[in-house]
């Protein structure tokens, strides 16, 4: 369980004790359960009463602001800006998801470095870059000295 699914699972248990104190006894059981500073856990406290108020997943990448019902998606992360000399078919990116859709990416020049990403975040891994607020598998075809706009539909790992 990840730190924000902890931190929702407490916000929920809190919030059908009613509304008094609500934010003061969820901090408090973020410090004393998750190990988290006061300053982490109130900010936890916000995104996960929110999350646990209008229910929905809880997103795989804190911060992750795609909910079920609404349309909005937002890049996340960033995404490897070829640079002169790099080869586009070393890219890699740890993508992640909401209903198979990615909407967020951290792309890298090491596929070790995605995994690494990928273990700490729960992403998946994919070989190139991701086009951004459509089905996994779809990426951004890059040219050795810039991106293009083409997309184009790959078998991923």
């Amino acid at each position: 369980m990840t730190k924000f699914e902890q931190a929702v699972a407490i916000a929920k248990e809190e919030l059908a004790k009613g509304e008094l104190d609500l934010r003061k006894r969820i901090i408090a059981r973020l410090v004393a359960e998750a190990g988290m500073t006061p300053a982490g856990a109130s900010t936890y406290a916000s995104n996960a009463t929110k999350t646990a108020r209008e229910g929905g997943p809880v997103p795989t990448s804190p911060g992750g602001t795609v909910r079920e019902g609404k349309e909005k998606i937002v890049q996340m992360g960033y995404v490897a800006q070829n640079p002169r000399g790099k080869d586009p078919d070393s890219i890699w990116s740890a993508c992640a998801l909401n209903e198979n859709v990615v909407y967020h990416a951290a792309s890298f020049f090491s596929e070790a470095e995605a995994d690494k990403y990928c273990a700490r975040w729960g992403c998946k891994k994919i070989k190139g870059v991701p086009e951004i607020g459509k089905p996994f598998g779809a990426i951004i075809k890059q040219e050795m000295f810039g991106q293009e706009d083409t997309v184009t539909t790959v078998d991923s790992e």
